[in-house]
C-alpha cells in the first residue's frame, strides 16, 4: 500500500495535545497500535485487522 506524498505543515498545539502530520518515526507506534487492537466492542468497530500489507516503505 503506497500513499501519495503531500505536504501538510500545519501544527496545532495546546497544553496537553499536539496535532501534526505523521512522520516516519511514528510508523512503529502506529503499527503496534493497530496490531494490538482489542476484539470488536461495538458493531461499527472493525476489531482486529490484518496489518501484514503495511510496511515502512
Amino acid at each position: 500500500m503506497k500513499l501519495k506524498a503531500e505536504r501538510f505543515d500545519y501544527i496545532a498545539e495546546t497544553e496537553r495535545l499536539v496535532i501534526r502530520p505523521l512522520q516516519k518515526d511514528d510508523y512503529e507506534n502506529w503499527l503496534n497500535a493497530f496490531e494490538n487492537r482489542s476484539p470488536s466492542q461495538h458493531r461499527h468497530d472493525k476489531g482486529k485487522m490484518d496489518m501484514s500489507e503495511c510496511t515502512l516503505d
